[in-house]
Order: structure tokens, then C-alpha cells, then sequence
């Protein structure tokens, strides 16, 4: 994919029609596990964890997590305690996203580790922290134990 091909659909990451930046989110996400290309809007997936709306957080979770694989590990680990903060998302469903997605950065390991284990999930209903515990302890398996 050409480099104006991706940041096109990058653009659409953040725009208001969700029906495109879901497909953008899947073409973008296929071709993070194809080649590095997509990594280099990588600070726009960062600045996209901090968006109100939780679907873009999401996008932006994805993404950042898919492409750590292609970024340094100063990237990532400048980036890490940002997205860290979002395995306690205001919303269940982002920080469900979040978790799941927690082992692709291979370079996370005990500061992920700590913090799935030390995640406060009181504020979430009784079924949406139950699946987040069920998410964390999965997550936790897949991490590498550094």
C-alpha cells in the first residue's frame, strides 16, 4: 500500500462516519501485519488515545498495538504508559480493547504486567469487570515474563 493510500485511511480513523473508519481500521490493521508502513503515523494513533470519542481510542489502541512490532522500542516505550493508562478506559469496552491487545508490545513486559495486575476495576459494572478480569488474565499469560 502506498504511503498516500495509508494516510488516507488514516484520515478516516477520526471522521464521523463510523462504517468508513471501521473499514479503514481493517485495512489498516491487515497491512500492519504485512509490512512497517503503516507504522509511520504512529504519533497519530498516539494522539488518537487521548480523542473523547471511544471508538477513535479504540482505533488508536489497535493500531499502536498492531505497528509496535515495526516501531523502536523508544517509541513504544515513550507511548506505553499512555496507552497503559486505558486498561481503566471510562468506557468497559475500550479498556477491553486495550487489554486484549496489551501482549503485542513485546517490549511492555513488567510495567504491563504490573499494571494489568494492579488495574482498579471498581468502576465498571459486576459483568463488565468480570469480563476484564477474564481479558487481564489471559493478557497476562501471553506476556512475556521479563
Amino acid at each position: 500500500m502506498e504511503h498516500e493510500q495509508i494516510a488516507a485511511q488514516v484520515k478516516k480513523l477520526t471522521g464521523k462516519n463510523n462504517d468508513a473508519a471501521y473499514a479503514a481500521l481493517c485495512t489498516l490493521e491487515a497491512e500492519s501485519e504485512a509490512s512497517a508502513a503503516v507504522c509511520a503515523f504512529w504519533d497519530a494513533f498516539a494522539a488518537m488515545l487521548d480523542d473523547k470519542r471511544t471508538y477513535v481510542r479504540m482505533r488508536g489502541m489497535v493500531l499502536l498495538a498492531c505497528n509496535a512490532q515495526w516501531a523502536g522500542p523508544e517509541q513504544v516505550m515513550e507511548m506505553l504508559e499512555r496507552y497503559l493508562a486505558h486498561i481503566t478506559d471510562e468506557k468497559a469496552a475500550a479498556a477491553r480493547w486495550c487489554v486484549q491487545r496489551l501482549p503485542l508490545f513485546a517490549a511492555a513486559g513488567r510495567s504491563a504486567r504490573q499494571a494489568l495486575l494492579c488495574a482498579d476495576l471498581s468502576r465498571y459494572s459486576e459483568s463488565m469487570a468480570s469480563l476484564l478480569e477474564r481479558d487481564i488474565r489471559a493478557a497476562l499469560k501471553r506476556l512475556p515474563e521479563k
